[in-house]
This record gives C-alpha cells, structure tokens and sequence, in this order.
C-alpha cells in the first residue's frame, strides 16, 4: 500500500527518525529497507524481525529494542485485518520470551493503537468513502502525532523496563 513518506518526514524532522516506505507484504522491500539501513546485512530471504535482529547482532548491540506498531481495529466487515494484528502482537510476545531465553538485552514491545485519522480507512472502503468518513467520526481519534509520541515513551523508558 501507498504511505505518505512525505508526511512522516515532516512529522519526524525534528526527531532522529529517517522514515522508509516499505510495504511489508513485500519481500524485496523489506530487503530493500534493510539494505538501507545497515549495508552490512547479509541480504538472505527473512522477514522483518530476523533482519533486524541480525543486524543487531552483527553490531555487537545487546541493549536495542525492536517496536512493533500494529493498529488494533475492532470492526465487523474487517475481520481478517483484526486477525492479521493479533497476530502480530502475540508474535512480538513470542519474541520477547525468545530474546530473554537467548540472555539478550534487547527488548521487543508492541505499540497497538485504536483507531488513528489517516488515509487507510478511505483505501480500504475505497468504494464506500462515506463508511470511512463515518468511521473517523464515530470515536475520538488518535493522529498520527499520538503514534509518535507513543515511540518516543517507549524509546525513553530506562533497559529494564
């Protein structure tokens, strides 16, 4: 799917963050990505995880933190979306423990938002926009700031948290 990496650039100058469209339903731009943030990567077919973990471990870091951020949604007609997110959190669960059975000090968390005002509901009732608008305007929601901030939390929470 399309991101608005422009938006992420403004939303982040002022952080140390460098936003990367990826689209992680597709294995060469996972690759790709990893290749742009650590050219010493190895290049192998993995996902998203295992580069990073690699990587962290090919830099002798032992204190990192990998941050899942996965929107939870709720909502009838979008069931194997919901899915597809609980899946994702009960794999970072999976490699929390992992990570602390191999004495590591990297941590794994995962940020699982409710509804965030963006582009994405109108992409995925793209023959229904007036369901979308109704669904931004339904609860209070979240933007795209709140995401952020919510990262930066969890990057300044002292290791052993």
């Amino acid at each position: 799917s399309q991101r608005n990496t422009q938006r992420l650039h403004d939303m982040l100058r002022l952080l140390s963050f460098t936003p990367y469209k990826c689209d992680l339903s597709v294995e060469d731009d996972m690759l790709s990505m990893f290749n742009w943030i650590k050219p010493l990567l190895s290049g192998k077919p993995s996902v998203c995880t295992c580069e990073a973990y690699q990587s962290i471990k090919e830099r002798n870091i032992d204190d990192d933190l990998i941050i899942n951020i996965n929107r939870y949604r709720n909502h009838a007609d979008a069931h194997f979306y919901s899915a597809s997110k609980y899946a994702v959190t009960a794999l970072t669960e999976g490699l929390r423990q992992e990570l602390r059975e191999a004495k590591t000090h990297i941590r794994a968390t995962c940020i699982s938002p409710g509804l965030v005002e963006t582009e994405f509901a109108y992409r995925l009732f793209s023959e229904n926009p007036e369901k979308a608008a109704a669904a931004y305007k339904s609860i209070k929601c979240l933007q795209a700031v709140d995401i952020t901030n919510a990262v930066v939390y969890v990057l300044s929470v002292p290791p052993h948290v």
